[in-house]
């Protein structure tokens, strides 16, 4: 892929090589289902949380006039304080797609959109096998029954209120965690993981293991998805501590700002969480220490 070399990007903007990853794909892939052709994607976000993507055909016209509409589509979504975009785009990186990118970009500053960045991706990105691969993942998670699952972590949890599972669910949930991948994944293992990580016992042995390979031989990506599906089907109450676990994960993976995303959400869910507040506060100490150097 050739990068524009007429056009001056600006460092909000990011151009994706081929093959390359980036969270903003898999946040398009989790909440629109699909990685949409020629079109520009807006995740607007509150308090750090995204909870909808809009997107749009890619337009012709003077991309100024067109940034001021995407974004002032964006004043009945109600409380926005940041904001993502991405270009998707078959062909070659082009200077209207720049110019669109960086139209965007000023548009959204002028508007006092804090965090605000934009991601082209172009030719190789679209259609990818790991793009394919996350869409059917994401598919598949619409598939699961969100009611059984909380009916499911409450039983538990009433039977069990100090999360210590049964020994048929425990032996369930590590056979999954050591042989990911199977389909489909049942409810009552879904439940029993979300339970497993209200225990921060639980995760600590989870995460030495990890850390060590011992016990547990699972990808860790493998390990970040089944936990992401975790935090999309857990009930309100319990889903900050899955979110907790989920950007602990990502720093391991060594996803800063993803797992700073996470851990704003897990205080956003569960303000009075102490763990969340925490893991947030060193997260945010380590991000101002690595601008200041």
């Amino acid at each position: 892929m050739t990068a524009v070399t007429s056009f001056s990007l600006p460092p909000q903007v990011v151009l994706l090589k081929e093959g390359e990853r980036h969270p903003l794909l898999d946040e398009v892939v989790r909440l629109l289902g699909v990685i949409p052709d020629e079109s520009l994607v807006l995740i607007p976000q509150c308090s750090g949380t995204a909870t909808v993507a809009l997107h749009f055909a890619i337009p012709l016209s003077d991309p100024h006039l067109a940034a001021r509409a995407f974004l002032g589509s964006l004043g009945c979504l109600g409380c926005i304080d940041a904001m993502q975009m991405a270009i998707f785009s078959a062909h070659q990186t082009s200077p209207p797609i720049s110019r669109l990118a960086v139209a965007l970009v000023e548009r959204a500053q002028l508007l006092g959109l804090a965090g605000t960045g934009i991601v082209i991706a172009t030719g190789g990105e679209i259609g990818r096998r790991d793009d394919r691969r996350r869409i059917d993942e994401h598919r598949s998670r619409k598939r699961i029954d969100l009611f059984a699952v909380a009916a499911q972590v409450d039983a538990l949890l009433d039977r069990h209120p100090r999360a210590e599972l049964p020994a048929s669910l425990r032996s369930d949930l590590d056979r999954a965690l050591r042989q990911p991948g199977r389909e489909p994944i049942a409810v009552s293992t879904l439940a029993a993981l979300i339970v497993s990580i209200q225990r921060p016992e639980w995760c600590s042995e989870l995460l030495r293991a990890l850390v060590e390979r011992s016990g547990y031989e699972i990808d860790l990506a493998v390990l970040i998805s089944f936990v992401g599906l975790a935090a999309e089907c857990a009930p309100g109450t319990e889903r900050a501590a899955v979110l907790i676990l989920l950007a602990v994960l990502r720093v391991h993976e060594g996803e800063q700002q993803e797992a700073l995303r996470l851990a704003r959400s897990a205080v956003s869910t569960d303000p009075r969480r102490v763990s969340a507040r925490r893991l947030l506060a060193t997260l945010e100490a380590h991000e101002r220490s690595a601008e200041a150097s």
